[in-house]
């Protein structure tokens, strides 16, 4: 019954195949004959082929476009950077700095308890010179930022350190070395191309 509808929809349609299509074993019901999209002289074939190419082209602009740079991205990417890791505890500080800037981002993953009376202290060691003090080091979460003296920027442009020491409260600010337990060191990663 089905066969017998397909065969007159094509007819009256006029999808019929220009060429006899070869007998089937097919016993009985519509003689056998193309499907409706298998007419015309590759009709089909042609709007597939271009879906096709038009569905590659756009995939390769997606694709392409994704990873082009943007103008300004180098710029805008810190030329610094390194992470300071407490292994007892799992806390973790992600350090970044910009070429050329007086500041340095310090993003702390979590907070970590100091001591009443005592504070965290931050200092760049060049590979061959004494330690330059950056300062604070924050010990709460969240995103901080830190002054970098134009002698740490000097620091950072050379293979350096950076250390954090815990210090008494009321030791000055200004010491030209750590005084407490130091008590991470990380090296600092620069960009090289």
């Amino acid at each position: 019954m089905l066969a017998l509808l397909w065969y007159r929809a094509t007819h009256e349609l006029g999808l019929e195949r220009a060429t006899p299509v070869a007998p089937s074993s097919h016993k009985g019901g519509a003689p056998n004959r193309a499907a409706a999209n298998d007419s015309g002289p590759g009709i089909w074939q042609g709007v597939a082929l271009v879906a096709s190419v038009a569905a590659l082209v756009m995939a390769a602009l997606l694709f392409t476009g994704s990873t082009e740079r943007q103008p300004g991205v180098d710029a805008a990417a810190p030329a610094y950077a390194s992470v300071v890791y407490d292994e007892p505890t799992g806390m973790s500080w992600l350090v970044t700095a910009h070429a050329g800037t007086d500041k340095m981002s310090v993003v702390a993953m979590g907070d970590y308890d100091v001591p009443e009376g005592k504070v965290l202290r931050a200092w760049l060691k060049p590979e061959n010179g004494e330690p330059v003090l950056l300062g604070k080091w924050p010990n709460t979460h969240g995103d901080h930022e830190m002054d970098v003296s134009d002698a740490a920027a000097e620091c950072m442009n050379r293979p350096a350190k950076l250390m954090v020491s815990m210090e008494d409260a009321g030791a000055a600010s200004k010491a030209s070395s750590p005084s407490g337990k130091l008590m991470w060191t990380s090296p600092i990663a620069r960009r090289t191309g």
